[in-house]
Parts: structure tokens; C-alpha cells; sequence
């Protein structure tokens, strides 16, 4: 289960909505004039600590990574040349099909993880170094 990128995925979200039932539960404790002031007050707090960011890596990184994934897998031998990975020849060959999939699941949640360009350059690299 540790290989498993949505598990982790969903116990991060997990924990998310768990932080924001607790705001929740103790603000509506605190009574509704009250509530509103500290969610507001632990906001402006919680975006004063969040350092300046790196810039996002442009939106369609992700479909070159993936590009770049098929031509590494096909150099190693797998069947995932471009005929077998696009559109009808992905029928022809379940194993080409199954490759495409694992890949396309990982470009679907880099995409969500919105990657800065050092964070696009690390998966560009990790993918060189593993094949």
C-alpha cells in the first residue's frame, strides 16, 4: 500500500477535512458572532505564514513528462511505441494499454499537485534515473 499515490492522497485529505471539522466544532462552540472573527483571524494568520512560493511549472508540463516516460519505457523494450500508445493501438496490445494508464495516473495527480518548475524538473530527472 505505501506504492499507492492515492492512498496517501486521500489520507492527506483526510487529515484536511479533519483540521476543518475541529475549526468548525469550535467555532460554532464559540457562538456565531465569535466564530466568524477567529476563523478569520486563524486564516489571515495561517497565510502570513506561508512563504513566497516558487512559480508553478506551466499547466501542460505533465504532458511532456508523459512523453518523455513513453520514450524511456520504449527504449528499455516496452511495447509502448507511438502507433501502440495513441488512440486504437492501445486495443492492440493490453500490455501498451496497462503502461499507458500507470502513466496517465501519474500525470492526472501531478497535475492536481499543482508542481512549481524545480518540482517538474525533480520528476523529469527521477524518471532519466530510473530507466
Amino acid at each position: 500500500t505505501a506504492d499507492c499515490p492515492s492512498l496517501n492522497l486521500s489520507h492527506c485529505v483526510a487529515v484536511v477535512l479533519a483540521r476543518v471539522h475541529e475549526e468548525v466544532a469550535e467555532a460554532m462552540e464559540a457562538g456565531p458572532s465569535e466564530s466568524a472573527g477567529k476563523l478569520e483571524a486563524s486564516h489571515a494568520s495561517r497565510a502570513s505564514e506561508v512563504p513566497d512560493e516558487a512559480p508553478l511549472a506551466p499547466a501542460a508540463w505533465t504532458a511532456n513528462w508523459s512523453e518523455f516516460c513513453r520514450e524511456r519505457l520504449e527504449a528499455q523494450g516496452y511495447p509502448a511505441q507511438a502507433e501502440l500508445w495513441h488512440g486504437r493501438g492501445r486495443r492492440k496490445c493490453l500490455f501498451a494499454y496497462r503502461l499507458f494508464r500507470v502513466v496517465a495516473d501519474c500525470a492526472r495527480s501531478l497535475q492536481r499537485a499543482r508542481a512549481t518548475e524545480p518540482e517538474a524538473a525533480a520528476w523529469t530527472k527521477l524518471v532519466e534515473v530510473l530507466s
